[in-house]
C-alpha cells in the first residue's frame, strides 16, 4: 500500500509538472488532459491488479526496479496514444506533454522507490518487521540464519530459533535466542513478539509434528512450512517462494492483498476524519475536563497490540490522575470472569469523564493510533500490559490482527458480556469471518451504539 499511494503521488506530480513545463502555467489545462489523467489512474490500478509490480519490491535489485518503472510507463504510453486515436484526439493533445511526463514519471517513481526501501528497511530493522521464529534442525537454522539474518533482508527478521530433539551443546554460538524443547517453545512464543514461524525439518513423530502446526496455527500465527520435507497439515495454504525455499503458508485467515489495502485505506480516511472531529469536540471536552479535575486532558496507556507489540494508546481522560494506583485495590469488584477489569459505578471516574464514556468521547484520541498504524478502525480490544502477561498461549490469537477502536465484542452488547473466555471467541469469529464489507457492518453499528449509549463502558 505504501508504493501503491507513492506511485499515485509521483504519477499526479509527473503528470502536472510536465504540464506546466510544456505551457508555464495551467490556464490551458482543458476537460481533454482530465480525461487523459485520469485514464493513466486507471491504468494503473489495472496494472497493480494484473501485474503486482510490487511483489517483492524489497528485495529486487535497483536495474530491476528501472525496468518495472520502464515497462509500467510503456504500458501508459500505449493505453494513452490508443485512446487519443480512437477518441480522434491525437492532434489535440500536447505529445510533448505526454513525453516530459513520461520521462518525470520513470525518474521520480524510480527514484521515490529506491528512497522508501532504504527507509523501510531501517524501519524494518527496529520493531515494525515480521518477527520469525525458526523451527528447524541444526543444520538448516544455520542455513536460514545466513539468508536472512546476516544479510537483513527486506521487512524478515528473525527473533529465535526452536531446535527440538537434538543437543545444541553451545547455544551461545547463535545470534538469537534457542530453545531446544517443545515446553520451551510455548513459553517463548506466549511472552515474545512473534508474527510468523518457518517450520523446516526437525525430529519428531509425525502426529506430534501435526500437533504442534495446527497450535501454532491456532494460536493466531502465520505459519510457513517447508514442502521439500513436511506433509501438509496447515489450513488456508498458499505455496509460494521464500528466497530459495518453496514453502506452504497456512494461518487462521489469509487475506488478499486488495482487502488489506482496502482495509488500510478505510482506516486512513476514517483516522483523518475522526481527528478533525476529536479537535472540534476538543474544544469544550479539554477544559471541561482539567476543570473537573487536575491533570491533563489526555490520557496514554501502554497496551498491548499486534503480536505483542506494546504501543502507547490515547484517549480523553476519564479517570483521577490516581487511577492506575487505586487499581489494585478494586480487583475484588472486578465483574469480568478472566483477564479483564470492569466493575460498575468506578469511583476513579470523574464527573466529567462519566459522560465522556457514557457517549464514547473519551475513545476519539484513539484516531491518531489508527493513523500511526498501531490500531485500526476495527479490531480486537488492545489489552493493558498486566492482562496480557497472564494471558495462556492460546488466547494470543486474539492479537494476531491489529486492535481496533470498535469490533465485533463492542457491537455485541459489551458491557452484558463477562466471560474474557466470551470475548475471546468473538474475537477469533471475527478474525476467521473477516472482510472489508464486516467491517464497514461493524463502524455502522458502532455508530447506533452510541448514540444510543447502548453498552457503554
Amino acid at each position: 500500500m505504501d508504493f501503491f499511494l507513492l506511485d499515485i503521488i509521483v504519477m499526479v506530480t509527473s503528470y502536472a509538472g510536465a504540464f506546466f513545463v510544456r505551457h508555464k502555467s495551467f490556464d490551458t489545462f482543458s476537460e481533454l488532459y482530465y480525461q487523459i489523467g485520469f485514464s493513466l489512474f486507471l491504468t494503473y490500478v489495472c496494472w497493480v491488479i494484473l501485474a503486482a509490480p510490487h511483489r517483492g519490491i524489497l528485495r529486487r535489485r535497483r536495474w530491476k526496479e528501472l525496468q518495472s518503472v520502464l515497462l509500467m510507463n510503456v504500458a501508459f504510453l500505449a493505453v494513452v496514444t490508443g485512446y487519443l486515436f480512437f477518441a480522434k484526439h491525437i492532434e489535440d493533445y500536447s505529445r510533448v506533454t505526454l513525453f516530459l511526463f513520461l520521462m518525470m514519471d520513470v525518474l521520480l517513481t524510480w527514484a521515490s522507490r529506491t528512497l522508501l526501501k532504504v527507509y523501510l528497511t531501517i524501519r524494518y530493522r527496529t520493531d515494525k518487521g515480521r518477527k520469525w521464529l525458526v523451527l528447524a534442525s541444526k543444520e538448516e537454522a544455520e542455513s536460514v540464519l545466513k539468508q536472512y539474518y546476516y544479510k537483513q533482508q527486506g521487512d524478515i527478521e528473525i527473533v529465535g530459533l526452536a531446535i527440538l530433539n537434538q543437543s545444541v551443546s553451545d547455544v551461545s554460538q547463535y545470534p538469537v535466542p534457542v530453545v531446544t524443547t517443545e515446553e520451551q517453545m510455548w513459553e517463548y512464543l506466549r511472552i515474545s513478539t512473534v508474527d510468523e514461524v518457518l517450520v523446516g525439518s526437525f525430529t519428531s513423530s509425525e502426529g506430534n509434528m501435526r500437533d504442534i502446526l495446527l497450535m501454532l496455527v491456532e494460536t493466531g500465527l502465520t505459519v510457513h512450512l517447508d514442502v521439500g520435507d513436511l506433509p501438509l497439515y496447515l489450513p488456508n495454504q498458499t505455496v509460494h517462494h521464500i528466497g530459495e525455499m518453496t514453502v506452504i503458508t497456512g494461518a487462521m485467515k489469509v487475506i488478499d492483498p486488495l482487502q488489506s489495502f482496502l482495509k488500510r485505506a478505510l482506516d486512513i480516511v476514517g483516522a483523518l476524519v475522526g481527528l478533525l472531529i476529536t479537535a472540534l469536540v476538543g474544544i469544550i471536552v479539554i477544559p471541561a475536563i482539567k476543570l473537573d479535575s487536575p491533570g491533563p486532558a489526555f490520557f496514554g496507556q501502554e497496551r498491548v497490540g499486534k503480536n505483542g507489540r506494546k504501543f502507547k494508546m490515547y484517549k480523553f481522560r476519564s479517570m483521577y490522575i490516581d487511577a492506575e494506583e487505586r487499581k489494585k485495590e478494586l480487583m475484588a469488584e472486578n465483574k469480568m470472569d478472566g483477564l479483564m477489569f470492569k466493575m460498575d459505578d468506578d469511583p476513579r471516574i470523574t464527573k466529567v469523564g462519566a459522560f465522556i464514556r457514557k457517549t464514547s468521547i473519551d475513545e476519539l484520541p484513539q484516531f491518531f493510533n489508527v493513523l500511526m498504524g498501531d490500531m485500526s478502525l476495527v479490531g480486537t480490544r488492545p489489552p493493558t500490559v498486566d492482562e496480557y502477561e497472564r494471558y495462556e498461549l492460546l488466547h494470543k490469537r486474539r492479537l494476531s490482527i491489529k486492535p481496533g477502536i470498535t469490533g465485533l465484542w463492542q457491537v455485541s452488547g459489551r458491557s452484558a458480556i463477562t466471560d474474557f473466555e466470551e470475548v475471546v471467541a468473538l474475537d477469533t469469529k471475527y478474525i476467521m469471518d473477516w472482510n472489508i464489507m464486516m467491517d464497514i457492518k461493524i463502524l455502522l453499528e458502532t455508530v447506533q451504539v452510541v448514540l444510543k449509549r447502548k453498552g457503554a463502558m
